[in-house]
């Protein structure tokens, strides 16, 4: 069976829209990045809901470990799963509902794809704000036989599947971001009001202008191009965990202010 990019896509889409999942991948197995690279094209032009800005995976050596990767993958963020905080948060009874605290960057200044790379003084240059922000993870394709915890089997289905992207909820703009140390931004977590976990910008990839940086350039390879009022979330920076319809995450990141989402079901 030949893989189809457009017919996937569909598929991953519709039962996004449902809020299913699928019994089965929706046909063969990409084989490398560029295949689910190229179901993920199809996934936006299919899409009734613009891009607003994108995500970064798999950031660390023990992510990447875990989800058989050699490196870090991106995914759209649509405009139909992003709210602002507080936020309630609807997710399907079989989704994961696994929340990943994130620094994400928005944009002051347009970087179209060119020939030539971007150097890290342009890239900072064109951002406006970094934001407190939480990245709901779920994936589409169910578990098969031998997998569990949703992670497991082909890396592939990850970039196809808009980065195993749930939702998004971003916090308030910080636009004097440049008087602080990005790296070292210090993030408290609490699940109903009781301590959950905590991290620092820096777990990322090495700081949020290292991760931005590698989701520009990897987006110019591929002749994309991020638009001033985008934004780009850099990655997990805490331990990932789980919350359950009822329940109500919240994040103090200091200087970046704070973050809340109620999660519910149904």
């Amino acid at each position: 069976m030949t893989l189809d990019p457009k017919a996937a896509a569909h598929a991953l889409l519709d039962a996004r829209m449902a809020g299913r999942k699928l019994a089965e991948p929706p046909g063969p197995d990409p084989v490398d990045w560029e295949e689910g690279y190229a179901i993920q094209d199809a996934l936006i032009e299919a899409t009734d809901s613009p891009v607003v800005g994108w995500k970064i995976g798999a950031t660390s050596q023990k992510a990447q470990a875990r989800l058989g990767v050699d490196g870090p993958f991106s995914g759209p963020l649509f405009e139909r799963w992003v709210t602002e905080s507080p936020a309630e948060v609807a997710t399907p009874e079989s989704a994961l509902r696994i929340v990943e605290p994130e620094v994400a960057a928005s944009l002051a200044a347009d970087l179209p794809p060119r020939p030539t790379p971007y150097t890290a003084d342009e890239i900072a240059g064109a951002v406006r704000a970094l934001h407190p922000a939480f990245e709901i993870v779920d994936r589409r394709i169910a578990d098969r036989p031998g997998e569990s915890g949703g992670f497991a089997g082909t890396p592939y289905w990850f970039p196809a599947d808009a980065g195993a992207n749930a939702a998004f909820v971003l916090g308030p703009a910080c636009e004097t971001w440049r008087e602080l140390d990005a790296t070292a931004i210090a993030v408290s977590v609490t699940l109903d009001g009781a301590a959950k976990t905590d991290g620092l910008s820096g777990n990322a990839m090495g700081g949020p202008l290292v991760a931005l940086g590698w989701v520009v350039e990897h987006l110019r390879a591929r002749g994309i191009g991020l638009k001033a009022g985008q934004f780009v979330t850099t990655g997990v920076i805490t331990d990932i965990f789980e919350v359950q319809p009822g329940e109500t995450v919240g994040a103090d990141y200091g200087p970046l202010g704070t973050i809340s989402l109620q999660m519910s079901g149904y």
